[in-house]
């Protein structure tokens, strides 16, 4: 097999007569198995056959040899010499070689090349060939590892169905594990030094589809193929550096100031991808983060008053794991499972049911044209929403990673497209929407303090500022604290509806039914609006997703992640339609459209001076939607770091408190920025119909899993037609932001498409100049050592 490349250097390589390869200039490999084929006497002690030039290297095997050989200048008289040399001793050792059997293989990257006499053996011609397996490892003509990959994931994926079976007689989970790591992980990580860095991004998942498939089965976390590489790389390259025998031995030496070692300089992806440039990189990187490693054992220090005594706790601990009893503190950190069914209807309700609903819930009334019609748009909208948060469902039990849209773009359509969803929640969408729903807080949380009088601009702003700091402190000290304040913030929603709920129906049942007679006025009904009304009230149900942020902490999530949206979404419609009947009791259309607070309205008409606590529930509200909504990004951001697209420091964790900590306070500076100095409500209106872009986006790439890896694990599975009507649903809606307002939609589009340069110049570009990359280790250094947070176990 001959590999030829750019510089006027080859290598060939023979499988007994082996593969020919030339590298940088000509590598031929020849390869001849069973070479055993008449063997006048049973010699295997094939040993003393030796190369006698270092520009080849003799690979021996009991039947099998292999020849690789250097060729510079073109000059191919020592390898052939070398290919002469192996013959006659075979001859000489009563052994004869396998014509047929051989191959040769040519590999040749340079601009212009020429041909070559073709190899001959005991006067037969080597067959060339475009690929050869050498050691289970097929190596293609161009260097591409594509074969090699697709051949271990069919492999792995046809072992997978005993893993399940296994699953199936209810083999304990320790087994499973050791028959995936014996099994499964053995094909997965076969040569994985050689091809794992010039494998290609798609590859790559398609590997670590095979181990979270895994996980599901086994129920518990499994080395990832990247860290599997990395350490494998740097144990492989450790071992080369400390034999001075090894030919690759002086490629790891440290250059004379002794701070970094030899980097071999490279040009293309191809050898920049190679063993030696990427094991250098790896070890490099190792020294870089040694700092980090040892600040990670000091801050897991801070655990107890004293190492002895933490030592002694940990030991407690595992030494009464079997009877269940746990003492001291936590041997791993990791973020804990703490959200429960209850937890998570106080997430979705909490988040869903904001300062709309109390405030001006005018939309559909105004496009729809009368009552009637209304309240069956909001029904409507609430059973289309269900639909979207059950095909979250499926995703959340299949795919059990927390990151919610960010995940589920990112396993169907690759890192590209989930960069850009991440670029819009960080810059625009998600600091804008936190701001504009705490400026509500602000605004009615000091509204009985200035009554009659108008609250002061600058007033609210420092309100609000400190609402959102409540809230990331909040987040940042307990994650148990923060869920049960959102309980009770729900609950003070639920009774808030309540208040106003009671009063409208007593009123129907009384007989003040004026308002509701001719509802369904056909003369009124704008069919032209009709649109509109649909997208005010998906707008108003939005929010339904945000417990997919945190699969990962959910208790048994197969169970309660669908049993939680769909208990929510009951709740928040009968909540949504009962609200709106209770409003309608008390006033009519025109009265409610005119209404700048109708939840206030509401509350002069039927309750009086009372009416003041109605500004005190709307901003428990807001302060409820802002906890709720900052609890589940701060996983997105988390995952996001976690899979290579953040800073590393995102993705660590309070030693202590176990809260991600990094990510909670990671939108705290772009929300109070654009509170003060920017336009809040403009850019707000710039970037919604992103949102309902990748919703549809991530519910087509529910369907294209489906088609995809039909066998992927689905503990929940909804119907065809449920997302296939839900994906039409959200593609209307952006085509209807087009079309109603296509300057500011195509601001959005712009906005949003400023993260392709940002994903090439952060994250595809692999190459950042030094001093960048150095203040990026030093800065992460730094606030490890002021938050307290260390990286997952």
């Amino acid at each position: 097999m001959c590999i030829r490349n750019t510089a006027s250097v080859g290598l060939k390589m023979k499988k007994t007569l082996s593969p020919q390869i030339r590298t940088e200039a000509d590598i031929k490999f020849v390869l001849e198995k069973e070479s055993f084929l008449k063997v006048s006497r049973q010699t295997l002690y094939t040993n003393c056959c030796t190369s006698s030039h270092d520009s080849v290297k003799l690979i021996k095997f009991a039947d099998d040899t292999t020849l690789i050989g250097l060729i510079s200048d073109g000059d191919e008289s020592v390898y052939r010499r070398e290919v002469d040399r192996l013959v006659s001793w075979c001859s000489s050792n009563n052994l004869e070689l396998n014509a047929q059997k051989t191959v040769e293989m040519i590999v040749d990257f340079r601009k212009v090349t020429a041909l070559s006499p073709p190899l001959a053996l005991t006067d037969s011609p080597i067959t060339t060939v475009d690929s050869i397996r050498f050691l289970g490892t097929t190596i293609t003509q161009d260097l591409k590892w594509e074969p090699s990959i697709s051949s271990l994931i069919k492999k792995a994926q046809q072992r997978m169905y005993f893993l399940r079976q296994l699953k199936k007689a209810k083999l304990p989970a320790q087994m499973m594990v050791q028959f995936y790591t014996s099994i499964i992980e053995s094909i997965l990580t076969s040569s994985i030094t050689v091809w794992y860095a010039g494998a290609t991004v798609r590859d790559r998942h398609r590997l670590q589809r095979i181990v979270r498939s895994a996980e599901k089965v086994i129920g518990c976390s499994l080395p990832s193929l990247q860290d599997l590489y990395v350490s494998r790389t740097r144990g492989r390259a450790g071992r080369i550096a400390a034999d001075p025998s090894h030919p690759g031995h002086r490629l790891f030496e440290p250059l004379p100031s002794g701070r970094r070692l030899r980097s071999i300089r490279t040009r293309t992806s191809r050898h920049k991808n190679s063993f030696f440039p990427s094991a250098e990189h790896r070890l490099r990187e190792a020294e870089r983060r040694s700092g980090t490693e040892e600040l990670s054992g000091f801050t897991m220090s801070l655990r107890s008053s004293s190492s002895s005594s933490a030592a002694a706790a940990a030991a407690n601990a595992q030494h009464n794991g079997s009877s269940g009893h746990h003492h001291g503190p936590q041997s791993r950190v990791e973020l804990g499972k703490k959200v429960t069914l209850l937890r998570g209807v106080a997430i979705i309700i909490g988040t869903i049911i904001g300062a709309g609903i109390f405030i001006s819930p005018k939309g559909i009334v105004k496009h729809s044209g009368s009552i009637g019609v209304s309240l069956l748009v909001w029904v409507a909208c609430g059973l289309l929403s269900l639909f979207g948060a059950l095909c979250y469902a499926e995703l959340g039990t299949c795919i059990q990673k927390s990151g919610g849209h960010y995940t589920y773009i990112l396993e169907a359509f690759g890192p590209q497209m989930a960069f850009i969803r991440l670029w819009v929640e960080l810059i625009a969408l998600r600091p804008a929407a936190i701001a504009v729903i705490s400026l509500a807080f602000g605004q009615y949380i000091l509204e009985p303090i200035f009554m009659p009088c108008a609250v002061p601009t600058l007033a609210v702003k420092l309100a609000t500022t400190m609402g959102i700091t409540a809230v990331m402190y909040l987040n940042a000290m307990s994650v148990t604290w923060s869920a049960r304040v959102q309980i009770v913030l729900t609950c003070s929603k639920l009774l808030a509806i309540v208040i106003i709920v009671v009063p409208g129906i007593y009123r129907l049942l009384t007989g003040e039914t004026s308002n509701f007679v001719n509802a369904f006025d056909t003369s009124r009904i704008q069919l032209s609006g009709m649109p509109l009304a649909f997208y005010s009230g998906m707008y108003a149900y939005a929010g339904w997703f945000y417990l997919n942020f945190v699969t990962e902490e959910i208790e048994n999530p197969e169970k309660t992640l669908p049993l939680a949206i769909c208990i929510s979404m009951a709740v928040v419609t009968s909540c949504y339609v009962l609200t709106n009947v209770a409003y309608f009791s008390v006033m009519s259309v025109e009265e409610l459209l005119a209404s700048d607070a109708v939840a206030v309205t509401f509350a002069e008409r039927v309750f009086g001076s009372f009416s003041v606590a109605v500004p005190v529930f709307v901003a428990l509200s807001c302060f409820g939607a802002m906890n709720g909504s900052l609890f589940a990004l701060a996983r997105m951001f988390y995952v996001a770091s976690r899979e290579q697209q953040l800073p590393a420091v995102l993705s660590m964790i309070h030693v202590r408190r176990h809260t991600p900590l990094p990510a909670v306070f990671a939108l705290y500076p772009v929300t109070v920025l654009q509170l003060f100095v920017g336009d809040i409500h403009g850019l707000l209106n710039f970037m919604s119909f992103m949102r309902w872009l990748f919703i549809g986006v991530v519910v087509l790439g529910l369907l294209y899993l489906r088609y995809t890896q039909p066998d992927l694990p689905r503990p929940f599975k909804v119907p065809l037609f449920i997302p296939v009507l839900f994906c039409l649903t959200c593609f209307f809606m952006v085509f209807l932001s087009l079309f109603s307002d296509p300057l500011n939609t195509g601001i959005g589009f712009a906005i949003s498409l400023t993260g392709l340069p940002a994903y090439y110049v952060f994250i595809h570009y692999k190459h950042r100049p030094k001093w960048l990359q150095r203040g990026f280790d030093t800065a992460s250094r730094v606030l490890q050592i002021v938050l307290e947070v260390v990286p997952t176990d």
